[in-house]
């Protein structure tokens, strides 16, 4: 996990659940044993209280109402793919754009998040109105050096947060990245549940 420029030192968090106590237990020392012996400059074991907290936080990374990220994007790819691909996005973007506010990373499932947060010094304004942010020609150019790089790794890239007007004219599911035999599975996935089409017509990938 890592929020501002700077990439370094990194929060690592390492999560274990279970029904059987002493389990979860060996498996978290053994945990903390590896991360010390990679290089760590501090490893704490953390009880339910603690762990709940880093939770919070994970998910939240400092996101305020007033000043929520003027764009969010979710990466899916190989997870071997993931210490590459979050390096690439804590350097300055091939287009000259600056590289994500924040990146949340879970190696096992090969997910990244990577966050654009509006100019801290800046006058709070409503997300639509891309506060501190570039402008649609901008975002359109992070979002195409985002999804070039993670192509390139054999993945998708999906748009969660942008303002209206730049949403409007890109395809926030990334749907290039499909074929069409899969965008026809998917439509004929919704067209079990959805029989009559009222149900976002039109919102998801392939115009589905």
């Amino acid at each position: 996990m890592m929020r501002g420029t700077d990439p370094g030192p990194w929060l690592v968090l390492g999560f274990y659940e279970g029904r059987d106590e002493a389990v979860v237990q060996q498996r978290s020392s053994i945990g903390a044993d590896l991360m010390g012996s990679l290089g760590a400059l501090e490893v704490v074991q953390a009880g339910q209280a603690e762990t709940d907290e880093l939770l919070a936080e994970t998910t939240a990374l400092g996101w305020e109402r007033e000043t929520p990220p003027y764009l969010s994007i979710k990466i899916n790819v190989p997870p071997s793919a993931v210490p590459a691909l979050v390096m690439e996005a804590t350097q300055p973007l091939p287009s000259g754009r600056a590289p994500a506010s924040a990146i949340v990373a879970d190696p096992g499932f090969g997910t990244i998040k990577l966050l654009w947060w509006p100019d801290v010094d800046q006058e709070p304004q409503r997300p639509s109105e891309n506060a501190g942010g570039p402008d649609s020609t901008g975002l359109r150019e992070i979002l195409e050096t985002i999804r070039d790089l993670t192509h390139q790794a054999g993945g998708t890239a999906v748009v969660e947060q942008c303002p209206l007007p730049v949403k409007r004219g890109i395809d926030v599911w990334d749907g290039s990245a499909y074929g069409d035999r899969e965008v026809e599975i998917m439509r004929e996935i919704k067209g079990k549940f959805d029989p009559t089409g009222i149900l976002n017509p039109g919102r998801f990938l392939g115009g589905i």
